[in-house]
């Protein structure tokens, strides 16, 4: 037994030894060229049985299982459920003897090559550090379109500028390093890089739209003889920030001397657009846009249509003037249903807006504004926007669903149509029959089902009468709604251990399916009605509370009404009364005498309802004044015996102490015969 246990010691020495001399190494990482899947080399020591590849989007990231090796022969891995090509990986390897962990490789991620144009020449090569902390310079292979890689320099950091020195050409790039004895590629990146000289800033003319086709016409001046390799003009639609709003031009026009466009019908009419024209020579080279030289047609926006004052409002910018001729003025034109365009308004060249008046109901009105010249040398006109003549539009019908009392509180719930939308409404309440008050307004929405609380009511004093007012469009309150009455319930008790709840009726549905009563204890409310009670029979319930009810709690109640407002109505509504609490009353009855020696009371003991079990004392005196008897316990009473014998027949005196369940302490005292 001792040889063996020696045995299993020397050899997990060894197997110790081994696993520090020979840990596990993650050797490369290489990112296929084809797909941007990554190839995996590694070792670890002769006694791993398995190696486990773990993975993540980033070295201090979570890392995940991606792998298990059959055996510790395997030393590669292909991932290929990723693409390397566009985001770098990190991955390490863990080596096992069965279950029992050897080591960790270190850390180490893809390299991810990225590569950009400077725009004068040059090309900016650069990657990530891959963690593998190499003791070798980066090598820099480079290939042509028709051409194989090589290696083209090297370098120890982790950027490198290469220069290619052609008007225009194809390279594509590659980062290899040797990295624990074998070598990892980065993926590949490259393109087409071109020369940087740009032509000369365009200068536009003039921005119109035609007012029957919708086009927008854009014309430029002709550049300098310079410029004669231009091959393209290009349109762009420009932000509030100087930038383009697309990534590609809205229109080409190719050769130097075409020197206008047509734009397609409504491109302007949607959305305030600024136009920038540039150009490109036969190298690919580009101008830059600036704002000196930025163009835009009359931009008129959307008109301001306010029915409650019968104004329109017609803005537009302020006007880009062109660059060789000055601006006048400013005309809007107006356009009445099927009739011809006429002059609305003639402004000078400053002015940005102008209110027009008189609209109809469903009348169809057009606009447009023109830009013109000294002498109408030049005009350009903005796109044709219209408005149709309106009125204000109230609801159809509020329908005031239900007034309940929650939680101290009146929660309304109504319901309009959704022809039109309601800016507010007046809530308004009627207290004992008096005139209708506006207790609160509130800012509508576009659902139809609507909700308020009313935390002023004083619905325990009597029903309160509510009517739901709708504003229309311009703020003039609308017809109301029906009236909603609040039901208003009493609990009294009606025998010992049972309550009488009794309500006024809720009147405002189309069709009252049940009352439910709920009972309360304390502040739980019972999960389910205790009793339920139809429309067409008396409003009232008697709740037998005294087997559910500690004798030292509150119980109250409440009344919910269920029914349907209206017959459309496919979802029952509900409408609650106030809560009321039985006021469950103390009282004390001491009997006159009793016959402790066989007669059929035999018991001298107050009979009680409602009080506590704290603070109670019962005492018996003779007529001198003599304690007989004392208790502080409500269900004992006195025998008759004092010292074990029975007192003799007469008169004696009792003294009660005892506190009600509201707290408050009471005192009774008398006299009472020994028969």
């Amino acid at each position: 037994m001792h040889m063996k246990h020696s045995f299993i010691i020397i050899s997990l020495l060894l197997l110790s030894f081994e696993v520090f001399t020979q840990g596990t190494k993650l050797e490369c990482l290489t990112v296929e060229e084809q797909d941007g899947s990554v190839s995996l080399k590694f070792s670890g020591a002769p006694s791993t049985t398995h190696f486990l590849i773990y993975r993540s989007a980033s070295i201090g990231g979570t890392f995940e299982l991606i792998h298990t090796t059959t055996s510790g022969t395997v030393d590669a891995y292909l991932d290929a459920d990723i693409n390397a090509a566009s985001q770098s990986y990190a991955y390490y390897v863990a080596s096992y003897n069965n279950n029992q962990l050897l080591s960790e490789s270190q850390k180490v991620r893809t390299i991810l090559l990225s590569v950009s144009n400077l725009n004068n020449g040059l090309v900016d090569v650069s990657w990530n550090d891959p963690g593998f902390n190499p003791d070798v310079e980066y090598q820099i292979w480079r290939k042509g379109s028709q051409t194989l890689f090589d290696e083209h320099d090297n370098t120890f950091n982790t950027e490198y500028i290469d220069t290619t020195r052609m008007c225009e050409v194809t390279y594509y790039y590659q980062i290899r390093v040797m990295t624990n004895g074998c070598e990892s590629v980065s993926n590949v990146r490259g393109g087409f890089f071109k020369d940087n000289k740009q032509p000369d800033l365009i200068i536009p003319e003039n921005a119109t739209v035609d007012v029957e086709t919708g086009e927008i016409r854009l014309s430029w001046l002709l550049p300098s003889i310079e410029n004669a390799d231009i091959s393209k003009y290009m349109i762009w639609i420009m932000n509030e920030d100087g930038e383009s709003n697309t990534q590609y031009p809205v229109a080409e026009v190719y050769g130097y001397h075409s020197l206008s466009v047509q734009l397609a019908q409504g491109l302007v009419c949607d959305t305030t657009l600024t136009f920038s024209i540039t150009a490109q020579d036969s190298c690919g080279n580009s101008c830059v846009w600036t704002p000196d030289y930025f163009i835009r047609t009359v931009n008129m926006h959307q008109p301001e249509y306010n029915i409650c004052n019968d104004e329109c409002i017609i803005s537009w910018d302020s006007i880009i003037t062109w660059q060789d001729v000055n601006l006048d003025g400013i005309r809007v034109y107006e356009k009445v249903d099927d009739g011809e365009f006429e002059v609305a308004a003639t402004l000078g060249p400053t002015e940005k807006k102008v209110s027009l008046f008189g609209f109809e109901r469903d009348i169809e009105y057009r606009f447009y504004v023109e830009a013109f010249s000294e002498g109408n040398e030049r005009t350009s006109t903005s796109c044709v926007k219209k408005i149709t003549g309106r009125k204000p539009v109230v609801t159809d019908y509020t329908w005031l669903r239900s007034a309940s009392v929650v939680d101290g509180k009146v929660e309304l719930k109504w319901q309009v149509d959704s022809i039109a939308y309601i800016p507010q409404f007046a809530i308004t309440r009627s207290h004992a029959g008096a005139e209708y008050e506006v207790v609160d307004t509130v800012i509508g929405s576009s659902d139809t089902i609507h909700y308020y609380t009313d935390i002023s009511s004083k619905y325990y004093q009597t029903p309160q009468q509510y009517v739901i007012h709708p504003y229309d469009s311009c703020l003039n309150m609308g017809e109301g709604s029906n009236v909603a009455i609040t039901m208003n319930s009493a609990v009294s008790s009606y025998a010992d251990g049972e309550a009488l709840i009794e309500w006024t009726p809720y009147s405002k549905m189309d069709s009252i399916i049940a009352y439910q009563i709920y009972r309360v204890i304390d502040t739980l409310v019972y999960p389910f009605p205790v009793g339920e009670v139809y429309p067409e029979s008396e409003l009232s319930f008697v709740d037998h509370y005294d087997q559910a009810v500690p004798l030292t709690a509150k119980v109250g109640y409440y009344v919910e009404a269920v029914g349907h407002f209206s017959d459309s109505m496919p979802i029952a509504d509900t409408a609650r009364s106030n809560i009321n609490f039985l006021a469950k009353l103390s009282n004390v009855f001491i009997p006159s005498g009793f016959d402790p020696d066989g007669g059929v009371t035999n018991m001298f003991m107050p009979i009680y309802t409602g009080i506590k079990m704290e603070n109670y004392s019962f005492k018996i005196l003779n007529r001198w004044g003599m304690m007989l008897y004392e208790s502080n316990q409500p269900v004992l009473g006195w025998n008759g015996k004092f010292k074990g014998e029975f007192v003799p027949p007469g008169p004696y005196a009792y003294i009660l102490t005892y506190e009600t369940l509201y707290g408050k302490v009471m005192r009774k005292s008398g006299m009472f015969f020994v028969l």
